[in-house]
């Protein structure tokens, strides 16, 4: 069955707290180019992310994008680490004794400062098994999207190729006359 480098496909698992979704795009080209975009703290299994992009696909590029979500249900234990706070504290303290008019930091912006909040641990191995099975579930899908979209392309050129192969049928018996 022909095969195209188009195609989308998606695939869930939950990790609790966790539920976890890949959306993997492809799109025709050349070699195979694949961006893979995760969450911050899980950024260290991009490299195991593209090894198994590399395995099941030959050509295209490929964005695999992992979203995050709390699961539903599930409650996330978050604390505050009192050592990222006092840092922030010292340091805004340090900038208003400089520049006095600078405004103090508010809440919301304390909240986004990265490493500020720290959430329950939960099982490593678990997450990356889970991580990597939707993975393969969403590569999988793709495939078959891309085996989809190529018998379609397939189709759509022979039925081309025989509405030529009429044409040229039908003007045949009137090349002589043409001389």
């Amino acid at each position: 069955m022909p095969s195209s480098m188009t195609g989308f496909a998606s695939a869930e698992a939950l990790a609790e707290p966790f539920r976890l979704i890949w959306e993997v795009r492809s799109v025709n080209h050349r070699f195979l180019e694949i961006a893979v975009r995760l969450p911050e703290e899980l950024r260290a299994l991009e490299p195991e992310c593209r090894r198994r992009v590399s395995a099941a696909l030959r050509r295209g590029k490929v964005e695999c994008t992992l979203k995050s979500t709390l699961a539903e249900g599930c409650a996330r234990e978050v604390g505050v680490r009192d050592e990222v706070l006092q840092r922030l504290r010292l340091w805004q303290d340090v900038v208003r004794g400089s520049v006095p008019e600078a405004r103090p930091l508010s809440v919301a912006e304390l909240l986004r400062w990265p490493g500020l909040l720290e959430e329950a641990a939960h099982e490593p191995a678990a997450l990356e098994r889970c991580v990597t099975q939707a993975l393969e579930a969403a590569l999988e899908s793709l495939s078959g999207a891309r085996q989809r979209e190529g018998a379609r392309l397939a189709e759509a050129l022979v039925e081309r190729c025989d509405g030529i192969a009429r044409v040229i049928a039908a003007i045949r018996p009137r090349l002589g006359a043409a001389e």
